[in-house]
Parts: structure tokens; C-alpha cells; sequence
């Protein structure tokens, strides 16, 4: 079986997403990341990430008032699956963000995700266990679906990351 991110990253590759965004500068592109939040996930389009929130999720539209956006997900574990965080910066195939909008869906529409065999949840965990498996939620955003263009301006922000601070 092909692992998540790597089938991701095949699709991705296949449908002519490629390094050409990856050169775009990390303000441009957490722009553009901000814009498909608020159209996609925010208080207007999904219920889940609006300004009340449910426990542990995080308030998009608070954060996009504040523009701490990354800040929010960079290197911050996943309640869900603790063993990546939202975003890995520069490493896209390790961000459970990418899992979440690119994974691979149930016909109940719950995300098929298969964590690894020696991982076990923290005892706060937002992954649900149900009769000895866990349920990882949904692919987002919830309500409709981003276009690979969408995706790739994720891959390329995470990839990209802020530039350093000066000292």
C-alpha cells in the first residue's frame, strides 16, 4: 500500500501541479491561502471553523482578522494524529493539514487514513475510537472541495514557510 502523502504527491505531480509554485514567494501565497480559507472554511462556508468553534478546532476566523494563520499551524500537533503536526514547515508530505485535504474519503465520507502500526493516542486525543479503530474526521473542507490548484497553493505555502525573522 502506497503511503497517503505519497499518493498525494503522485496526484498532485499528475495533474500538472508542479515546482513552478513553489518558487512563489510566502507572502503571495499565504494571501492566496487566506483567501481559500475564508471562502472554504471559514464562518460562511462551513460550520466547523467559524467564530464558535467546536472543542479543540481551530477559529479560521479569528485567525485570519489576526493573519496568524501559520503561525497557528506551524509545528503545532495534531489533536487528531499526534504524531504529525498541522504543519511541518517545509515538508508538506509530513503535514497532517495535507492529509486532511488531499486523503482519501469512506462512502460515509469519514477519512480512510491508516496510522502507524506502533502509534497510540494520547489520552486527549481528538481521533474517536470506534470497535478498535479511530475516527480521523472528514476530509476538508467538509462542504464542497478544493481544486488542485487550491491544493497546490497549500503544498507550495507549507513548503515555502515564512521567511526567517531578523535577530
Amino acid at each position: 500500500m502506497i503511503p497517503l502523502h505519497r499518493a498525494a504527491a503522485a496526484t498532485l505531480a499528475w495533474l500538472g501541479c508542479g515546482s513552478a509554485e513553489t518558487t512563489r514567494d510566502f507572502a503571495s501565497l499565504n494571501a492566496e491561502v487566506r483567501e481559500i480559507v475564508r471562502g472554504s472554511c471559514g464562518s460562511g462556508a462551513a460550520p466547523c471553523h467559524g467564530p464558535n468553534p467546536t472543542a479543540r478546532s481551530l477559529d479560521f476566523e479569528r485567525l485570519l482578522e489576526s493573519d496568524t494563520l501559520w503561525e497557528a499551524m506551524a509545528d503545532v500537533q495534531s489533536c487528531e494524529y499526534d504524531t504529525l503536526p498541522l504543519v511541518a514547515p517545509g515538508e508538506p508530505e509530513r503535514s497532517w493539514l495535507m492529509v486532511k485535504l488531499t486523503g482519501q474519503t469512506d462512502p460515509d465520507g469519514r477519512l480512510r487514513f491508516d496510522p502507524d502500526s506502533s502509534w497510540v493516542p494520547a489520552p486527549d486525543s481528538c481521533a474517536v475510537g470506534v470497535r478498535g479503530s479511530y475516527d480521523f474526521g472528514t476530509r476538508m473542507p467538509e462542504v464542497g472541495q478544493l481544486s488542485p490548484r487550491e491544493i497546490e497553493t497549500f503544498r507550495a505555502w507549507i513548503l515555502a514557510g515564512p521567511p526567517p525573522t531578523a535577530q
